[in-house]
């Protein structure tokens, strides 16, 4: 059975309200989009991503990349109707190199930072339509909160309407200061929950689509994408109660405002596609470990406006083996 607070679901979804690759880790968006309402639980984790050392294309240097992600959710006040909690996160991108930005000639910075605090509210109104809010507050940075123009923040609102059994509407309004794309434009979305039975769930919206599926009892898939360059696919078999095996893609972006930068519209992006696989241990009633490995490509830093600015003032970084070490804990 297709359990309704299953997996990491819904990756794209995630993309638009909490922002951040860290939150597409801990937080599972059938509990922002689904029916329940008043059993969040607490979550804590930390991963550990390793990158070998890569060739810079063009430069007489290499790239190694160290990654650190720490993720807390913190239900403070629920009931039947109501939930609200908070959120932290910590991540950071700390990498080895003399790679330069070609356009100026400047040092790529040697530690780039995310650190965030959110909060989130769902409650429901007129007998079982849910509406919810979430916000959150950070700096993105090589200095994180050392200068005013390093600050950014979110607001988000949805307005979830069930349709015929476990089926629902659902409306949504996300603003974002650092966002891929439309940076400081309000995004209006709306979509529809299907989910014929506890084998299969899909929304498709605008300007989002995923889906869950259990062709078998031990084998789940998910498939989740957001514009523009946002895609996350995972195939997970449950092997016993304790130990799941897993294997997937995803093309995922980050982005960083370098301090005393001369334009403050310009921001590092770091885009990578990865494919691998690994297994999920359960240690402890509650805790788990994840063991991961594969390939990352179509790697590049750049610095600029949006995406279109990449070819002149890029970081082009060559394919490499990574691995990846994460301990959580949910109770």
């Amino acid at each position: 059975m297709m359990k309704r607070q299953g997996p990491v679901l819904l990756f794209g979804l995630l993309t638009v309200f909490l922002h951040s690759p860290a939150f597409a880790q801990g937080m599972d968006m059938a509990r922002w989009f689904g029916p329940d309402v008043g059993n969040r639980t607490f979550l804590t984790q930390y991963s550990l991503d390793i990158y070998t050392n890569s060739d810079v294309e063009g430069q007489d240097t290499d790239l190694g990349l160290l990654e650190h992600n720490f993720f807390l959710l913190a239900p403070i006040w629920q009931n039947e109707r109501n939930e609200f909690g908070i959120t932290a996160q910590v991540e950071l991108q700390d990498t080895d190199t003399d790679a330069l930005l070609p356009r100026e000639g400047l040092p790529l910075p040697s530690q780039l930072w995310e650190v965030r605090i959110g909060a989130i509210y769902r409650g429901v109104i007129r007998g079982d339509w849910i509406w919810g809010v979430t916000a959150s507050l950070g700096s993105a940075s090589n200095e994180p909160f050392q200068a005013g123009d390093a600050f950014d923040g979110t607001l988000g609102g949805l307005l979830r309407i069930p349709h015929k059994k476990q089926n629902a509407w659902l409306f949504f309004l996300y603003f974002a200061t650092n966002r891929e794309f439309l940076n400081y434009v309000p995004l209006l979305g709306a979509g529809y929950w299907w989910e014929p039975s506890d084998k299969f769930r899909a929304v498709v919206g605008v300007p989002f689509a995923s889906l869950a599926y259990k062709p078998i009892e031990k084998l789940s898939l998910d498939l989740g994408y957001f514009p523009v360059r946002n895609i996350h696919a995972k195939a997970t078999y449950k092997i016993t109660r304790f130990l799941n095996v897993f294997g997937g893609f995803d093309w995922r972006n980050q982005r960083y405002f370098r301090a005393d930068r001369e334009d403050n519209n310009q921001r590092i992006f770091y885009y990578e596609k990865r494919v691998g696989g690994g297994f999920r241990l359960g240690v402890a009633i509650g805790v788990a470990l994840t063991f991961q490995g594969g390939w990352a490509f179509d790697r590049f830093y750049f610095e600029g406006e949006d995406y279109g600015d990449r070819d002149g003032n890029m970081i082009d970084v060559a394919d490499s083996p990574y691995g990846t070490v994460k301990i959580g804990a949910r109770f």
